[in-house]
């Protein structure tokens, strides 16, 4: 039910292709000091360099588009058979809980988000522990989807601490993404800590990547990055926190260029309905002149 994981071992994939432009930089550098003449291998280096960056940002974009979980068309045959029970039974919880999970499975967001929260109050009727637990964490995860973060907050407030390791792990990622997006840095902190605690150096720095959006919403970015890098003792977890750090700022940049493109969309639709309205009240107010020309000349 949760993604983070495989969210997780995407972004190694992506975390691979950072050092190989690295390694072309300081071989770049080392054949300056070499004593190589710039006006022979300067301008090309620095060329090439340039090409490497092109490529490798356009290489991340690619991969970061393939990570995109796309929504199912349609509705599949299992969502299908839990529609026709639950209108045999509209209360029923069970159903309600399964069909939310059908969506969910499918990408569904705001469908998994509409059919669950007419159980949110509800939850603790579900009798088995887990059941109640990904029932509402799907609930969250949704809303989180939906950018409805007041509600996600509302959700999460409601879950039961689970008692395997694992699944605590995962709810307090959770919480420090839903505490981010609702701006309480405190709160966001401790959910952080509890996250990484006692984990090794490969588990904080998956969970730093894996909230490193959200936490930059509360300038909490440098204070959770100070605790991975005391973990780094070897030079090989250092170049993966360097390289993880310069695979989040790509990310952060295409985020901010969806925003853009988003903001850019969202203008270009009012000024499709501004005109729309002006086209209308000018249609009005020469039908109206029209009507008058016709009494006048009538009189």
């Amino acid at each position: 039910l949760f993604r983070s994981q495989q969210a997780d071992q995407n972004t190694h994939q992506a975390v691979l292709l950072i050092p190989i432009w690295n390694r072309k930089l300081a071989m770049s550098e080392l054949r300056q000091r070499k004593g190589e003449k710039a006006e022979t291998t300067g301008g090309k280096d620095e060329e090439m360099t340039q090409e490497k960056k092109e490529a490798l940002v356009q290489r991340l974009m690619e991969l970061r588009e393939a990570q995109k979980p796309k929504p199912q068309p349609g509705t599949s045959n299992e969502a299908k058979k839990l529609q026709d029970a639950l209108k045999e039974d509209p209360y029923n919880m069970d159903t309600i809980y399964q069909l939310g999970l059908a969506y969910a499975k499918d990408d569904q967001w705001d469908r998994a988000a509409n059919v669950m929260l007419r159980g949110f109050k509800r939850a603790s009727e579900l009798e088995e522990a887990s059941d109640r637990f990904n029932f509402l964490a799907v609930l969250c995860q949704a809303s989180l989807h939906l950018k409805q973060n007041r509600q996600a907050l509302a959700v999460i407030n409601e879950i039961e601490e689970p008692e395997d390791l694992e699944s605590k792990r995962e709810l307090n990622k959770m919480r420090c993404k839903v505490h981010c997006l609702n701006l309480d840095l405190q709160k966001a902190l401790k959910a952080f800590n509890a996250a990484t605690e006692g984990s090794d150096f490969d588990s904080v720095l998956g969970v730093w990547a894996h909230t490193a959006g959200e936490l930059k919403k509360v300038n909490a970015w440098g204070v959770t990055k100070e605790k991975v890098q005391a973990l780094a003792k070897t030079e090989e977890q250092q170049k993966k926190l360097e390289a993880m750090e310069r695979l989040l700022e790509f990310q952060a940049t295409f985020d901010h260029q969806d925003d853009d493109r988003l903001r850019k969309s969202l203008f270009w639709i009012l000024i499709g309905v501004f005109v729309v309205l002006v086209l209308f009240l000018l249609y009005y107010l020469e039908q109206q002149s029209l009507k008058s020309l016709n009494f006048s000349a009538k009189k």
